[in-house]
């Protein structure tokens, strides 16, 4: 496993949209770490689907995927709660994904 950063774009209680770097190979497993309120919380996901949204000569690519989540226990349920909370106040897209 490879730690990447990733950006939330749109999540529900069954999966995330993150944009990141490095590509992800569909089926594969993952976790989706959230820190919301100083609390860290880990989920065991899969990736759905994946795919590149920008690949220019002069950029590093950069890939979207939807991540599954497996496996959701309370304390990651709330912090899931309120990441939708925050990106639903900031315009974030429909829930649901691409």
């Amino acid at each position: 496993m490879t730690l990447q950063m990733a950006e939330v774009l749109d999540v529900t209680l069954r999966e995330a949209l993150v944009e990141h770097q490095g590509m992800l190979e569909t089926q594969s497993p993952c976790f989706l770490q959230l820190e919301t309120k100083g609390e860290l919380s880990t989920i065991r996901c899969r990736v759905a689907n994946s795919r590149v949204i920008s690949s220019g000569r002069d950029e590093d690519p950069h890939f979207e995927s939807i991540m599954e989540f497996l496996a959701v226990n309370p304390p990651a349920e709330q912090a899931l709660k309120v990441l939708i909370q925050a990106l639903g106040a900031r315009g974030g897209r429909e829930a649901g994904g691409p």
